[in-house]
Formats: C-alpha cells, sequence, structure tokens
C-alpha cells in the first residue's frame, strides 16, 4: 500500500476523491514555464474568459455553452474554484507571459486518491491555437500530477471528431485507449468519444527520450 502524499492532508471519502490540501497552508500551486504562467483564477479574470468562450468554435467540442456575459465567466469561475475547495479539482489559469492576460485554462478533475488517478482538461483562445502553448501547458501540468501529487494515471476524453484535441493528446504522450460510443450528450445529439491515458511509467521514458 502507497504512503500518503508526502506533506499532504490525506483521507479517504465514500467518493475515493483525494483531499490534497497542503499541511501548513492552503494554497494554490503555481506552474511556470518558458512562456506561460499557470495560476488560479480569479473574478478579475473573467472578461479574459468571456473573450474567447464566447467564441462558438471554442464551445463547439464542449459540454459547455457559450458565455455571455461577465457574470456567466465569473460564475464558471467560481465552479472551478469551488471545486478546488472540494478537492476534486484543480483548475489553473494560462496567462502568457508577452501577453500578460488570460489565454486559456486545463487542469486535473476527478482527482482519486485510492486509485492515484485524475482526468485532463483544457481549454484555449483560437487566436492561440497551433503555436504551442496548450502542448506546454500539459507537459507542466503532467509534471505536478506525477511528481508532486504522486498520481499513477491521467486520463483524458475528446469528441472522436475532435481532431485537433485529439492530435494534442497524442502530441503529450498519451495512448489511444478506445472508443466509447454515444457517450457524450452534446449540442442536442449524442457523440462518440475517445479516451486517451498516460502511466507513470509512460511518463517517465518520454522524460528520458526527450533528454
Amino acid at each position: 500500500m502507497r504512503k500518503p502524499l508526502k506533506n499532504w492532508i490525506v483521507r479517504h471519502s465514500s467518493s475515493g476523491v483525494v483531499d490534497y490540501a497542503k499541511a501548513n497552508r492552503h494554497s494554490f500551486p503555481i506552474l511556470r514555464t518558458k512562456r506561460l504562467l499557470l495560476r488560479q483564477l480569479t473574478y478579475a479574470d473573467a472578461a479574459d474568459l468571456l473573450a474567447y468562450f464566447s467564441h462558438k468554435e471554442v464551445t463547439k467540442h464542449y459540454d459547455l455553452a457559450q458565455l455571455n456575459s461577465l457574470q456567466d465567466a465569473e460564475c464558471l469561475i467560481h465552479y472551478w474554484n469551488n471545486a478546488y475547495r472540494q478537492h476534486s479539482t484543480i483548475r489553473w489559469g494560462i496567462i502568457s507571459k508577452n501577453h500578460g492576460k488570460v489565454i486559456g485554462t486545463c487542469g486535473l478533475h476527478n482527482l482519486c486518491l485510492e486509485h492515484r488517478r485524475g482526468e485532463i482538461g483544457y481549454d484555449l483562445h483560437p487566436h492561440f491555437w497551433q503555436q504551442g502553448y496548450m502542448t506546454e501547458a500539459l507537459i507542466a501540468v503532467q509534471e505536478y500530477a506525477f511528481k508532486k501529487l504522486k498520481l499513477h494515471r491521467l486520463e483524458a476524453f475528446t469528441l472522436s471528431e475532435n481532431i485537433a484535441s485529439r492530435a494534442l493528446l497524442l502530441k503529450t504522450g498519451l495512448h489511444y485507449e478506445g472508443l466509447l460510443r454515444d457517450y457524450f450528450w452534446n449540442k442536442g445529439s449524442y457523440k462518440n468519444a475517445e479516451i486517451f491515458s498516460i502511466l507513470l511509467e509512460d511518463w517517465k521514458d518520454n522524460k528520458k527520450r526527450m533528454h
């Protein structure tokens, strides 16, 4: 049996959700990459979220309706931050160091200590697509998940028709596991989904190849 996460309060609930609040303080983890800062979202970021979540192409494959107001964006921020307080989710705002604003979000959801796994989620402003930003962010999130949270498995779900998301997951080291027929109810109809995963050993192997 694995030891509890070092320096973290760990307890089981009936749902198996991890309580990962730090023993000494409840600080939100901050991640840094060459071009990005990943931090907790605040209500001050609502305008940045609205700027891209109001685009149809962003929510086309998303289980979320377009945002139409600052209040909608604030509600989404509240939802993600409340999920963090409930110890089931860490959703980072992705800040471009060059632009100084939120250009997307990414995170770990459905964190489960019993099985040492979590689920990856992400979104990005269309102006920043195809520039490697989300690849950079997800590599940092994987590092945090496997090194700091000591997870064993990360998984991700995407609609079969979302070719760009599928390519991103493969590029960041995840493996295709299979087709889930009529898995999501999305925009008025059932849609097939695909599941991808990366294990701790996969991640270690990828790190070795990169070096």
